[in-house]
């Protein structure tokens, strides 16, 4: 059985990601969010800030569509 059901990934800003986790709580490691936040400060830099929020579910878009990666930054201007 997987710790990670479902995420969704959302870029509020060019410095700014959001990440939402459905996970089965028994099975998520110690150190999950700390490992998450690791990656991304590796690839998008050390002043990225990475907030973590464990929801029960993540719904789809109003399409009916379920998209893993939503960047919010075009909508914003380049913030």
């Amino acid at each position: 059985m997987r710790s990670l059901l479902q995420f969704k990934i959302i870029q509020e800003a060019v410095d700014n990601v959001k990440v939402l986790l459905k996970i089965h709580e028994n099975l998520y490691p110690s150190n999950g969010n700390d490992r998450i936040v690791k990656g991304f400060k590796k690839r998008m830099g050390d002043k990225v800030r990475v907030s973590i929020e464990r929801v029960d579910e993540i719904p789809r878009d109003a399409s009916g569509k379920y998209r893993y990666v939503v960047s919010r930054v075009a909508e914003r201007g380049f913030q």
